[in-house]
């Protein structure tokens, strides 16, 4: 071990956000203040290893090997996911700041929401890693040492071992800040169970239909804002009402997965999905009910 005149290690780890909805920064720790980097900074200087390509792959294998001991399944790599992680980690490199939440009030959810409006989710965490040395580690060692801080963090190792998430992606910058060699990561987890055909319109009607390409089935809701604690009637059984909104059903006949808009009043709505049977809704979409 180097003498501690001769070199300074730090490693800073941002709780989870666990749920879908919303993140919960608690504990944060911002890196230290600074200008703005532009662009044009993202040189060579911007990422001294060599191997970029396969860092990813790297990381999954750890996080997989973790994963194993514990006798989880596997997670597998999403390049959606990939993208969205990677978007906040050079976000954070050239806006100077390490968060979940960025300096315009965005989340995990938001940034998934926004990156790729499509992507059908019913689970996102998301796990953030800051490291600063006065030495360039070698890539493995790097890795362990990020892993290791964050199983070290029940609310990060919470997130690794979770069993209700699929798939992962991970962004990563390391660079040289003047004299400093530092790297953030983040690791970006979900339960990817389908995709929309099209970007979900901010308004909808009653009738509309929706198409997705799904990976396994769901149930949808669609909640009202509007009017949260009203009596709305079931289409197939006059004499039984919901709370709050309707179920959203599958169009039977249709080749590919379907929804069609229940008959509802005008007003605010939340489309929600679970897994099947599961009864774990999940908000995807706030959308405006107009007829007409």
């Amino acid at each position: 071990m180097r003498s501690a005149a001769r070199f300074l290690i730090s490693f800073i780890l941002l709780l989870l956000a666990p749920c879908v909805t919303a993140a919960q920064k608690v504990d944060s720790k911002p890196a230290p203040p600074g200008k703005p980097r532009l662009a044009t900074d993202l040189s060579p200087r911007y990422y001294p290893y060599k191997d970029r390509e396969n860092y990813p792959r790297r990381l999954l294998a750890k996080l997989n090997a973790i994963r194993e001991q514990h006798r989880l399944p596997p997670l597998k790599l999403a390049s959606s996911l990939s993208d969205v992680a990677q978007a906040h980690s050079t976000d954070m490199y050239l806006r100077n700041f390490v968060d979940h939440v960025s300096p315009d009030n965005e989340d995990h959810t938001g940034r998934l929401a926004r990156l790729k409006p499509r992507l059908l989710t019913l689970q996102a965490k998301e796990n953030l890693a800051w490291y600063e040395a006065t030495f360039l580690l070698p890539e493995a060692e790097l890795i362990d040492k990020e892993f290791e801080g964050l199983m070290n963090s029940p609310s990060h190792r919470a997130a690794i071992l979770s069993d209700d998430v699929f798939y992962v992606g991970f962004g990563f910058t390391t660079f040289w800040n003047g004299d400093r060699f530092e790297s953030n990561q983040v690791q970006l987890f979900a339960d990817i169970v389908g995709e929309w055909r099209q970007n979900l319109p901010d308004t909808i009607h009653p009738g509309q239909t929706l198409e997705l390409m799904l990976m396994r089935p769901i149930d949808a809701y669609l909640a009202s804002e509007s009017d949260p604690r009203g009596q709305f009637p079931d289409p197939q059984s006059p004499n039984k009402h919901w709370i709050g909104g309707l179920p959203i059903p599958f169009v039977t006949q249709a080749q590919t997965p379907t929804i069609k808009i229940p008959n509802v009043p005008e007003g605010n709505y939340r489309i929600q999905c679970s897994p099947k049977d599961a009864n774990r809704y999940v908000v995807v979409k706030r959308v405006r009910v107009e007829r007409g």
